[in-house]
Order: structure tokens, then C-alpha cells, then sequence
């Protein structure tokens, strides 16, 4: 049997996360969430494992995920210029912007 990741899912497109979130969690991984809001629909979703409120600096690699999974456009870019280790793959910062 294997045992369930865990998984690391932050961003601030609160409805983005939420369907990033089922997925992840009717896949059988344990989610922890981390977003700005204090109250949130996400932190009472069946498929929340851990719910907490995103503080600054922004550190995704002590929460000792398996799998770090941004759950929109913003957390893309953030793993896209941080690069943490674990981290989803995402494109190159360039790639993002291609009017540069």
C-alpha cells in the first residue's frame, strides 16, 4: 500500500484552490493549505488536512511537504522565481512574461 503524499497548496484565488484541493484530496493525499484569509471556505473542506494563514516572508519549504502545488496564477510565479525544493513543476520567470 502506499502511503499518501503530503501535500502543500497555497495561493490566493480562494475558488482555484478550492477545485485544486478536491482534486488533490479525492486522490487520497493529505493537504495542508496555506492562504491569506483568516476564514475560508478551504479551511472547512472535507479535503483540508491543515489550514493556515499565509504570514510574510512567504516559506514554503518548513512545512515539509512532499509536493509544494501553487493553487493560481500568483503561486506560480512565486515558485517560478523562489524555486523551493519539492516544488511543482513550473516554468522558467521569462516564460511567464512574454512581453519582456
Amino acid at each position: 500500500m502506499r502511503r499518501a503524499l503530503l501535500v502543500l497548496l497555497f495561493g490566493w484565488n480562494e475558488s482555484l484552490m478550492l477545485e485544486t484541493l478536491r482534486c488533490l484530496g479525492s486522490g487520497g493525499q493529505r493537504v495542508t493549505v496555506l492562504a491569506p484569509k483568516r476564514f475560508s471556505a478551504l479551511r472547512v473542506s472535507h479535503w483540508c488536512s491543515h489550514y493556515e494563514v499565509m504570514t510574510e516572508p512567504l516559506n514554503l519549504e518548513r512545512y515539509g511537504a512532499d509536493v509544494i502545488v501553487p493553487g493560481d496564477e500568483d503561486a506560480v510565479r512565486v515558485l517560478s522565481t523562489t524555486r523551493p525544493r519539492h516544488s511543482f513543476p513550473v516554468p522558467d520567470p521569462d516564460a511567464l512574461n512574454p512581453n519582456r
